[in-house]
């Protein structure tokens, strides 16, 4: 995560006689000490309002799980002790960035960063300004969103995903007895199919597909037969193999995996069905030899009923097979395809945010 601009904002009350602005900031910084916060002998957690001005995400990475993200981060605080009069024409305060360094600044740091990165060409890009108008623990700093706690640039797009919601809310939590400030935003992304489409979901299917081309070869296309079989699977394999590549290694069961599967348990069912029908051509076969030594009539010649009844058996149940997985496979693709698409296209995970 990378954090571009930082702008920090005072609301003060109004105290002191007018003076300039160059006068008002020195009288402001006489007795200002920048490392005790606002409320400290109030004994009050100091209240800061956070808002986020996303301004891009790019970089998203699924084998890494991470993405960049540039931002505008916004707070908002009271601090008693930058009290000054309105000074006419003046809206607010406006402090050198060198200067911010005498300022208290609530302790706000993200838990999942990897990385950051304030913008500091030419100077540190940051902005604090002291308005007239009204890890610390939340006994000295209490977090809270702003009643807009997040905006996007209007022109703001990703390639691979679609930006769907944006969600926020508080998350306190106690650790060895102490319970510390936390506010949270999620960030939920649609993924574009388009690219799954064309790069494995369709070649898989048309792999699948190929493999049915087997049932409609002869029964003596022996190595016609295998090639396709052997060629599908091993091309399934590929396939599998390069999707599972581009995905982070999680424990979960993915979409993609389910597929994946499903089209290798399909390519591999209409291997075993060559050999089961290989295994009804080649009872034939024996049956054959059966009726050429013992099928012979009293005047010496084949009984041909017999050699029908016995010969002709193995082969009508192997066309059968293929008839049969001719319907049966592209059918229970298509309901397996029905049935996929219409959970993973309809079907979200509910993720419950901690309050």
């Amino acid at each position: 995560m990378i954090v571009t601009f930082l702008l920090l904002q005072f609301v003060c009350y109004c105290e002191t006689a007018n003076l300039t602005r160059e006068e008002t900031l020195r009288e402001l910084f006489r007795n200002y000490d920048s490392t005790i916060p606002p409320t400290f002998n109030d004994d009050e957690p100091v209240k800061a309002l956070v808002q986020l001005y996303i301004l891009g995400i790019d970089s998203v990475s699924d084998s890494a799980m991470e993405y960049t993200l540039f931002m505008i981060l916004r707070q908002k605080w009271y601090d008693k002790r930058l009290q000054y009069n309105r000074i006419p024409g003046v809206r607010a305060l406006e402090l050198d960035p060198k200067a911010m360094n005498s300022v208290w600044v609530p302790d706000l740091y993200m838990v999942n960063e990897k990385r950051a990165k304030i913008h500091d060409i030419t100077t540190p890009n940051k902005l604090l300004h002291i308005y007239s108008d009204d890890g610390y623990s939340t006994d000295r700093l209490m977090l809270r969103w702003n009643n807009v706690p997040v905006e996007l640039a209007a022109n703001m797009s990703l390639p691979q995903f679609i930006l769907d919601d944006i969600n926020t809310a508080i998350c306190d939590r106690l650790y060895a007895g102490i319970k510390y400030t936390c506010i949270t935003v999620k960030i939920h992304f649609t993924r574009k199919y388009g690219y799954h489409l064309i790069q494995e979901f369709i070649p898989s299917a048309l792999i699948v597909m190929l493999s049915w081309v087997s049932f409609w070869i002869s029964l003596e296309a022996v190595p016609a037969r295998i090639s396709i079989g052997l060629l599908s699977v091993l091309t399934m394999t590929t396939q599998s193999s390069g999707s599972r590549t581009k995905l982070p290694e999680v424990s979960y069961i993915k979409a993609i995996d389910i597929w994946m599967s499903v089209c290798m348990l399909f390519v591999f069912a209409a291997l075993l069905e060559y050999a089961l029908v290989n295994v009804f051509d080649r009872k034939q076969k024996r049956r054959e030899t059966y009726v050429d030594t013992n099928g012979v009539g009293k005047d010496g010649k084949i009984d041909k009923r017999h050699f029908r009844c016995c010969c002709l058996k193995g082969r009508e149940r192997a066309r059968i097979i293929d008839k049969f997985s001719r319907v049966l496979f592209p059918v229970t693709f298509t309901i397996f395809n029905m049935f996929y698409w219409s959970v993973y296209l309809i079907w979200e995970p509910v993720e419950t945010l901690q309050h």
